[in-house]
């Protein structure tokens, strides 16, 4: 979901019985958006009227994981990051 402005929009057409597939993906940091934040309470409402949600919660990436993530998109292996990262 984007904006908290957006997601009137998604809840309009989350809830419309002619849409029977829909993927929206969203990501927010759960330390930075609490329960009084607006889209606590917009999600709250997208569930209550039905609509099945599903939530993934994610662990922190590792250095590995950054490693790798780097070295798939620069095309080359993890130890060739890790030179980098290095200064060798």
């Amino acid at each position: 979901m984007a904006g908290c402005g957006d997601v009137g929009l998604d809840r309009d057409l989350l809830t419309q019985p002619d849409v029977k597939h829909l993927l929206l993906i969203g990501a927010y940091r759960e330390n930075e958006v609490g329960p009084a934040h607006p889209l606590m309470s917009k999600l709250e409402a997208i569930r209550r009227s039905g609509v099945m949600l599903q939530e993934i919660a994610l662990a922190p990436l590792t250095r590995e994981d950054m490693e790798q993530l780097i070295a798939t998109s620069v095309h080359c292996e993890p130890d060739q990051t890790r030179a980098s990262q290095n200064g060798t």
